[in-house]
């Protein structure tokens, strides 16, 4: 998975350079994650570097785009992990009810392509690899929460939406499956 998103990165730094291409910059914010992925929290920001070059490849012979990115989703303050008095006893393990927090950052590694539907409006299609740690509490026994268990999650993720590209400057707006509804804003240039 790593390498191919590597050479999904590099493609998006070489290909436009052998065309009639630009270059774009993103900086995007994500709000009103799904409540299944909670993990992602209240906000997430990230960043996206891509090129845009003109194709043979596309039907009308528009312009094509692709990218890669990095994101960062902050859990909300009531799901992060509260203070616990060491780990369960096991004479009580599963028989107490627990609840799962999510312990620090979910970060996401992404590529993104598109297509021009009409001049300068794209469409855009992403995936991504998602990853984050989750511990599993004890509601309170006597007062006292225990840790029942720690591990790392992931969760492959994907994206839609549309983007608007001029000289100079990019902005878009769509949505994300773990961070919700994503809005860009950055700079294109040649």
């Amino acid at each position: 998975m790593k390498k191919t998103i590597c050479i999904l990165i590099l493609l998006t730094f070489t290909v436009p350079g052998m065309s009639y291409a630009g270059a774009y910059m993103l900086g995007n914010f994500g709000f009103g994650a799904p409540s299944d992925t909670t993990s992602s929290g209240n906000w997430s920001a990230g960043a996206e570097f891509g090129g845009i070059f003109l194709s043979s490849l596309h039907p009308t012979g528009g312009a094509l785009s692709a990218g890669a990115g990095f994101a960062v989703s902050v859990p909300k303050s009531s799901n992060k992990v509260p203070s616990y008095n060491g780990n369960l006893p096991a004479s009580m393990s599963g028989l107490v009810p627990t609840n799962d927090y999510y312990d620090g950052n979910e970060y996401e590694i992404n590529a993104c392509v598109g297509a021009e539907l009409a001049p300068s409006f794209f469409l855009n299609l992403g995936a991504g690899y998602a990853w984050w740690n989750e511990d599993t509490v004890s509601d309170p026994i006597l007062g006292t929460r225990y840790l029942v268990d720690s591990s790392s999650k992931n969760s492959v993720t994907g994206m839609i939406g549309l983007r608007y590209a001029i000289q100079g400057f990019m902005m878009g707006l769509g949505y994300h499956t773990r961070r919700g509804v994503v809005v860009s804003l950055g700079v294109a240039f040649n």
